[in-house]
Protein backbone atom coordinates (compact mmCIF):
# COMPACT_ATOMS: atom_id res chain seq x y z
CA UNK A 1 0.00 0.00 0.00
CA UNK A 2 2.10 2.35 0.95
CA UNK A 3 4.55 1.84 -1.75
CA UNK A 4 1.30 2.53 -4.42
CA UNK A 5 1.10 5.65 -2.36
CA UNK A 6 4.30 7.09 -2.98
CA UNK A 7 3.99 6.12 -6.88
CA UNK A 8 0.87 7.96 -6.99
CA UNK A 9 2.69 10.65 -5.15
CA UNK A 10 5.57 11.04 -7.56
CA UNK A 11 3.23 10.80 -10.55
CA UNK A 12 0.81 13.42 -9.07
CA UNK A 13 3.62 15.55 -8.36
CA UNK A 14 5.24 15.42 -11.64
CA UNK A 15 2.23 16.06 -13.44
CA UNK A 16 1.69 19.33 -10.93
CA UNK A 17 5.16 20.79 -11.68
CA UNK A 18 5.25 19.42 -15.71
CA UNK A 19 1.80 21.73 -16.31
CA UNK A 20 2.79 24.23 -14.35
CA UNK A 21 5.61 24.62 -16.18
CA UNK A 22 3.17 24.34 -19.06
CA UNK A 23 1.36 26.93 -18.18
CA UNK A 24 3.58 29.57 -17.77
CA UNK A 25 5.37 29.12 -20.78
CA UNK A 26 1.75 29.54 -22.65
CA UNK A 27 1.26 32.60 -20.50
CA UNK A 28 4.01 34.04 -22.08
CA UNK A 29 3.33 32.86 -25.20
CA UNK A 30 0.23 35.11 -25.04
CA UNK A 31 -1.93 32.48 -24.76
CA UNK A 32 -3.67 33.38 -21.80
CA UNK A 33 -7.12 30.85 -22.27
CA UNK A 34 -4.65 27.57 -22.47
CA UNK A 35 -2.70 28.65 -19.77
CA UNK A 36 -5.36 28.98 -17.42
CA UNK A 37 -6.74 25.43 -18.57
CA UNK A 38 -3.25 23.80 -17.65
CA UNK A 39 -2.82 26.15 -14.36
CA UNK A 40 -6.11 24.54 -12.95
CA UNK A 41 -5.07 21.12 -14.45
CA UNK A 42 -1.94 21.50 -12.33
CA UNK A 43 -3.47 22.85 -9.16
CA UNK A 44 -6.45 19.96 -9.53
CA UNK A 45 -2.82 17.48 -9.12
CA UNK A 46 -0.95 19.03 -6.77
CA UNK A 47 -4.41 18.77 -4.69
CA UNK A 48 -4.31 15.00 -5.42
CA UNK A 49 -0.79 14.58 -4.51
CA UNK A 50 -2.03 16.46 -1.38
CA UNK A 51 -4.36 13.84 -0.57
CA UNK A 52 -1.97 11.25 -1.47
CA UNK A 53 0.55 12.03 1.34
CA UNK A 54 -2.31 12.79 3.76
CA UNK A 55 -3.36 9.22 3.43
CA UNK A 56 0.38 7.72 3.42
CA UNK A 57 0.98 9.53 7.20
CA UNK A 58 -2.35 8.59 8.59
Amino acid sequence: MTDELKAQIKYESGRAARLSREAIAEYEANNKAQGKVLMKEAVTASRNCQKLIEQLFK
